[in-house]
């Protein structure tokens, strides 16, 4: 088998130099490793046994994925086969190649032999200095970049240098503390502001490729970037805190993530913390001085809650008896004097038949005693003057059914529930609630106080209501019960609070169910105290303390 003549052989050296860790690496190792050792076919696998490079592109069977795993496992040369055809697996720097060759004798599959491990020697020896090349070119950018006086033009002075040298579209790096990109530098835009949507997405994929390598499918940030409108391909790489973006259509992974370790302990190195001007200073003691002041000044201590507007009594009104309602005089709203107003009124045709019944047997009864008088028959007479005396009972049972056949206001107010005009001709029974009265002038705030704020909350202390419907308003009133039993509303376990005023006037032009804020003084504290409570008391609940 004849060399490739020696000019061949040194442009064929050359192109193997130019292109280390180039995205065309692996294919100008094999094609070199196919043309000093005569092979047939033969294809280039990573680490994970994933085809980087075939000549020819079909054909490749696991013949020669199989003896590129052994040569990766082994380090070395493996041959199979000792007939015409033989398979030669080595050990290349980006994982392995395989060739099949047409072997005449046994010296001939020693000489291919010694070509490959040869050419691999001098592969990883290519690509072990273009590593040196690219930490000289990662200290250079970063150092320079390090000597800018902010941070954010420093890291954009490090990306452009790199994006300059490796000729990429785009290089940004992001500098990370805890997982979260707290710097980030483009090379293409000296100034970019951190909450723009660009810089948002680049550091949320950087902060990506902080999590570790990305096993199937690539996550969503990641995604994200890469399917931008427009986009050339974008590769990460990441090491400690430092995570790095090439973009373009030559940018390698490998790359990404070599530089990402070359600029790891580089990084390290921050510029010198600024001083502060003069400005800022002035800024941050007055924020010290306000914050010592809040601590000092004394204020009321106070306990926000809702409150609801009730009647301070009601009076309900129930059927009186079973029947059937005939008329519904008064709505909602209508006021009513006790004794005088009819509010309903219920059917009395069945009780009048039975009082006439009864008037009528009772006078029947009454003329029996007579004529038994008359006839001198005692007995018969007092059976008949019991018979009377049952009767005029009954009668005046039925008389007193219907006068209550006619419902009126139990006590002076307003009608505040109990439309029944669309209800008249339905039955109603004894006990069944009517209506509802209140005086709209006496009323009282129920304050519906947090479980986590009733201890402060006791019985004297004022307090301030801020109806919904004129918040500008100012009603005060006074705690006067404090309801011990709990109750779910709006789904927050919540006590009532009863509060009343001292005169009925303060609270003229509201009505029952109106609601807004109140505010109940519980003692005394400091601003910054009352400014933080909910903050200490949250802390407190979830650390037990």
């Amino acid at each position: 088998m004849d060399q490739p003549p020696p000019d061949q052989l040194v442009a064929a050296l050359g192109a193997l130099r130019s292109a280390r860790l180039q995205p065309g690496w692996p294919e100008a190792v094999l094609r070199l490793a196919m043309d000093l050792c005569n092979a047939e076919a033969g294809a280039g696998f990573d680490p994970e046994g994933s085809l980087l490079a075939a000549q020819p592109a079909a054909g490749m069977g696991e013949a020669l994925r199989a003896v590129a795993a052994q040569a990766m496992h082994d380090g070395t040369v493996r041959v199979q086969g000792t007939g015409p055809h033989s398979l030669f697996g080595a050990k290349a720097p980006f994982g392995a190649i395989a060739l099949r060759v047409a072997i005449g004798n046994p010296l001939h599959a020693a000489v291919t032999r010694e070509r490959l491990q040869m050419l691999m020697a001098l592969a990883e020896a290519l690509e072990e200095g273009g590593r040196h090349g690219l930490a000289a070119l990662a200290a250079a950018a970063l150092g320079a970049g390090l000597a800018k006086p902010g941070a954010e033009a420093g890291l954009h002075a490090a990306a452009a240098a790199l994006a300059q040298a490796m000729s990429e579209a785009r290089v940004v790096i992001g500098l990370a503390r805890n997982g979260r990109i707290r710097r980030i530098g483009f090379s293409d835009q000296a100034v970019l502001a951190r909450g723009s949507a660009l810089a948002r997405m680049a550091s949320a994929a950087l902060e990506e490729a902080l999590d570790g390598p990305m096993e199937g499918a690539p996550r969503a940030a990641i995604a994200a970037w890469t399917s931008r409108p427009g986009a050339p391909p974008s590769v990460f790489g990441a090491a400690g805190q430092v995570a790095l973006l090439l973009e373009g259509s030559s940018a390698r992974p490998e790359v990404a993530e070599t530089l990402a370790r070359l600029l790891a302990p580089l990084a390290l190195a921050r510029p010198a913390r600024a001083r502060l001007a003069p400005s800022l200073r002035i800024v941050l003691l007055g924020l010290a001085a306000g914050v010592a002041l809040a601590a000092l000044l004394p204020r009321d201590a106070v306990v926000e809650a809702g409150f609801v507007l009730e009647p301070a009594m009601r009076h309900a009104v129930t059927a009186p008896l079973d029947g059937t309602l005939a008329e519904s005089v008064v709505q909602p709203g209508d006021r009513v004097e006790r004794g005088r107003t009819v509010l309903a009124r219920l059917t009395t045709r069945e009780t009048e038949l039975e009082l006439a019944a009864a008037t009528a047997k009772a006078e029947t009864e009454r003329r029996e005693a007579d004529i038994a008088r008359a006839r001198g028959l005692p007995a018969q007479e007092q059976l008949a003057l019991l018979a009377a005396e049952r009767s005029r009972a009954q009668i005046a049972l039925l008389e007193h059914r219907l006068s209550l056949a006619e419902i009126r206001a139990p006590a002076d107010g307003v009608v505040v529930s109990g439309d029944l005009r669309r209800s008249l001709g339905q039955a109603v029974t004894r006990g069944q609630m009517l209506f509802e009265i209140a005086r709209p002038e006496a009323l009282r705030a129920e304050i519906l106080v947090p479980d986590e704020r009733v201890a402060r909350v006791a019985v004297g202390q004022p307090a301030l209501l801020a109806p919904a419907a004129e918040p500008e308003r100012r009603l005060p009133v006074t705690v006067t019960r404090v309801i011990p039993m709990a109750e779910m509303v709006q789904g927050r376990n919540v006590f009532r609070a009863v509060a009343e005023a001292e005169s009925p006037e303060a609270l003229a032009g509201l009505r029952p169910g109106m609601e807004g804020q109140a505010r109940i003084t519980v003692g005394r504290t400091t601003w910054l105290l009352w400014a933080l409570g909910d903050a200490v008391r949250a802390v407190r609940a979830r650390l037990w303390l």
